[in-house]
């Protein structure tokens, strides 16, 4: 669970501290990947039983198992998405710094 929360802190650290739109693309990611490891961490226990018992099977709930898998898919598509827009916003303006594409932007 720690590590968790110290890989959400280091995306918010990144996305903060870098001037680099990449940079800030992979900190996010990062924010993500620590989301995902923390909702995983907290449902994880060793001493539970799965809640589904039919005669001597047991099933675990396939919800959250499903949860987690679509937001790791989404989170990658969002991730590639938005490097290929950033990639042809950098090739028209020749630049990688935020501060100052938001200069540029407002005019």
């Amino acid at each position: 669970m720690t590590a968790s929360l110290a890989m959400i802190l280091v995306g918010m650290m990144g996305i903060t501290l870098n001037k680099n739109i990449f940079v800030k693309i992979l900190a996010v990611e990062v924010m993500n990947v620590g989301t995902v490891l923390l909702y995983v961490s907290m449902s994880y226990s060793p001493s539970s039983k799965p809640p589904i018992f039919t005669g001597e099977v047991a099933y675990a709930d396939p919800v959250p198992q499903a949860v987690i898998i679509t937001a790791i898919v989404i989170g990658f598509s969002i991730l590639s998405l938005s490097v290929s827009i950033v990639s042809l916003l950098v090739e028209k303006v020749k630049r990688e710094d935020s501060d100052d594409m938001e200069r540029m932007m407002k005019g």
